[in-house]
């Protein structure tokens, strides 16, 4: 019985939870602290599994006026068991007895999203295609803005504060408030403004014209006005609380071990500035990163597997790093997120979007410098130099989360409007007419898509106005 029900108790907002990887159950009787916060009446305490032979979801079914709403939850269950009995078929989930296409299906998830092993994650292209969202968790990175995989959406909000110093812990934090009409949600993302701040930030170091007596001099240089810059950066953020110090971490990449200098004692000037001045640097060697991308096509697949996890991030950054195969208008972390943005939503326009936005912003800043003719290739150097000290990886995912990726509508396919205040309604029983209407009025005009894929770069302010009026209706 849901606790909300129970006379002998007072609820003004009733919480459900599934338990996650760090509260699983165990110990001789299987008891968990979510067991204890049930117990009390707490919380609702739902999705615990225990046959590993077999998934079988049952849902909570839930009523608000004509909004009927189907809650899936699957706690947390080993990755590796997990995704065998999702490839083989074995993951069965219960629909309503009643009116079942009128349910708006959420399931709640807590398990590997990121590719941790060729086993050790769970696909998203293997969500059963009746759930329409999808509330991802243990996954740490800021992803709540919806993302579509096949006829499913995925929300993943990530944790609320930065528990390690990794690149994901940076993205700005998020909580959302999801909001449900029949077969239409949308979710209101609200940033956190009393978050620790944690700037984090990867450096080349490569000083081809410096003597190689110099280059630990020219280092030490970089390095120092590169943390101060991060320092600036962090105490411009508006979210700041006052007191709070910020989280700084910076890997410098080394090509030459002359250009390595004690990172414990460098820390030590940051002590006062920074909340975690020990391990504010962190050098990393080129050459052994790299030596990690070449293998031998021919090994076994238990060699293969045992071998380190690279992520496409990782291989694109790397090639382009070389001299020889380095961008001039594009910026590889632009150009990562665009990939990032096609590998987990299945946009095939982030590419090319991102590739016009790159070029139009670089021909804008030629325009407002007009250079000379002979000036131009240090102009472009010089914003090359630019963008690598600056986080354009996350601008890039932002622009490409705020544009319309807009597909032909078939029978429940969504039509995604947006404006600039972020805020997103997905229509999932949208028709091909109303999905034409809707682009007819979101286009902002100007160049369209290539290959009937959709219009790109719109905001779709009118068509907003038209969702969310048919949203409070």
């Amino acid at each position: 019985m849901v606790n909300y029900e129970d006379p002998n108790l007072n609820i003004a907002i009733p919480v459900f939870s599934i338990h996650g990887n760090h509260d699983d159950p165990t110990g001789k009787h299987h008891t968990s602290v979510m067991d204890l916060l049930a117990s009390t009446g707490l919380i609702n305490y739902f999705g615990r599994w225990k046959d590993l032979t077999k998934v079988e979801i049952s849902p909570i079914l839930i009523r608000k006026g004509e909004s009927l709403l189907a809650l899936y939850g699957l706690s947390h269950i080993s990755d590796q068991r997990l995704g065998r009995l999702f490839l083989s078929k074995k993951v069965f989930i219960a629909k309503p007895d009643r009116d079942a296409d009128k349910f708006f299906n959420l399931l709640v998830l807590h398990q590997n999203r990121a590719v941790r092993g060729s086993k050790n994650f769970i696909p998203p292209d293997a969500i059963p295609k009746d759930i329409d969202l999808v509330m991802w968790g243990h996954e740490h990175d800021c992803r709540i803005t919806p993302e579509q995989v096949g006829n499913v959406f995925i929300t993943q909000p990530g944790s609320s504060v930065a528990t390690s110093l990794a690149a994901g812990e940076a993205i700005t934090k998020k909580i959302g408030i999801l909001k449900i009409n029949k077969k239409k949600f949308k979710i209101d993302e609200i940033e956190l403004r009393t978050v620790r701040p944690f700037i984090f930030k990867d450096l080349l170091l490569d000083f081809p014209d410096v003597e190689m007596k110099n280059q630990l001099e020219k280092s030490r240089k970089v390095i120092e006005s590169t943390v101060e810059a991060m320092i600036e950066k962090a105490a411009r953020l508006n979210r700041v609380p006052n007191g709070i110090l910020p989280l700084i971490r910076l890997r410098a990449h080394f090509k030459h071990q002359v250009q390595v200098f004690n990172a414990i004692k460098f820390s030590q000037m940051y002590v006062g500035r920074v909340a975690n001045p020990e391990d504010i640097l962190k050098f990393i060697n080129v050459s052994s990163t790299k030596s990690k991308m070449t293998f031998d096509k021919n090994l076994d697949e238990q060699v293969f597997e045992n071998m380190p996890v690279r992520t496409v991030e990782d291989v694109i950054r790397s090639y382009f790093e070389d001299d020889k195969n380095e961008l001039t208008v594009l910026s590889v972390e632009g150009l990562n997120a665009a990939v990032m943005k096609y590998i987990n939503s299945g946009n095939d326009g982030a590419i090319e979007a991102i590739i016009d936005y790159q070029f139009k912003k670089t021909l804008d800043k030629l325009m407002e410098l007009q250079p000379e003719e002979d000036e131009i290739d240090g102009c472009l150097n010089n914003l090359r130099q630019l963008r690598k000290s600056q986080n354009e990886g996350e601008e890039a995912m932002n622009y490409l989360n705020n544009l319309n990726f807009e597909k032909d509508a078939g029978d429940n396919e969504a039509v995604i409007l947006e404006d600039s205040d972020g805020d997103t309604e997905i229509d999932l029983s949208t028709t091909a007419g109303s999905s034409k209407e809707s682009s007819s009025r979101g286009s902002r005009g100007g160049r369209g898509s290539r290959g009937g894929k959709g219009t790109r770069g719109t905001r779709g302010t009118r068509g907003k106005k038209k969702a969310n009026a048919e949203f409070e209706n």
